[in-house]
C-alpha cells in the first residue's frame, strides 16, 4: 500500500512539475507552488526529494538513462547509432512528449540540450575512443552530436510535426551529406 500511494504522489509531484514549468518556468516555481498544484503536503514531497533541484535532477538522469539505454552501439552497426536505436529515442520522445516539451520549451533549455548532447557524447566515445577524420577532437563529436541533438529537440519543441519516418529521413541526410549539400548551395 505504502508503494502504490508512494508512486501515485511521484506522479502529481512531476504532473505538478510539468505543468508548473509551462505555466512560471523552473526559476519561479517553488516546492510551495509544486505542493499546491500535486495537492499534497509538504513532508509528502520531501519523502521523495530534497528540494525542487533533487526533483529535476532525477527527472533529468531518468529521462537521459533512459535515451542512453535506446542507443546501444549494434554489432552490426558499430559506427554510428543505428536506425533501430534511433526508432527507439523517437518512441520513447513521442513517450514522454508532454515532459520534454514542457522542458525545451522553458527556462531549462540550455542546461537539457547541453547535457543531452554529452550523453550522445558519452555512449559514442565508450564504443569509439580514436578519432581519424579530417576534424579533430573536440569538433569533430561538436558537429556531429550537437546536431542530431539539436534536430532531436528542434522536432519536440516544434510538437512533433513530422512523423517518426520523415524525422529519421532528416537524420539520415544529416549524417550523409555535407552542410552544402544539405543547404543546396
Amino acid at each position: 500500500m505504502g508503494n502504490i500511494r508512494r508512486t501515485n504522489s511521484k506522479q502529481k509531484i512531476k504532473d505538478a512539475f510539468i505543468y508548473l514549468l509551462k505555466t512560471e518556468g523552473y526559476q519561479k516555481m517553488t516546492v510551495s507552488s509544486i505542493t499546491k498544484k500535486a495537492q499534497i503536503n509538504r513532508g509528502t514531497f520531501y519523502l521523495n526529494y530534497l528540494d525542487k533541484n533533487d526533483l529535476w535532477r532525477n527527472i533529468k538522469e531518468t529521462i537521459l538513462t533512459d535515451i542512453s539505454a535506446c542507443l546501444k552501439i549494434e554489432p552490426q552497426n558499430p559506427h554510428f547509432f543505428s536506425e533501430a536505436s534511433l526508432k527507439e529515442v523517437i518512441n520513447y520522445i513521442i513517450k514522454h512528449q508532454k515532459l520534454l516539451f514542457s522542458i525545451l520549451n522553458s527556462d531549462l533549455y540550455a542546461e537539457f540540450i547541453a547535457d543531452f548532447y554529452k550523453t550522445l557524447v558519452k555512449i559514442f566515445s565508450k564504443y569509439h575512443n580514436q578519432n581519424k577524420g579530417p576534424i579533430k577532437q573536440p569538433y569533430a563529436y561538436e558537429v556531429v552530436f550537437s546536431g542530431i541533438a539539436t534536430i532531436f529537440t528542434l522536432w519536440i519543441r516544434r510538437e512533433m510535426k513530422e512523423s517518426p519516418e520523415e524525422l529519421l529521413k532528416i537524420i539520415k541526410i544529416y549524417r550523409e551529406s555535407t552542410p552544402i549539400d544539405i543547404l543546396a548551395l
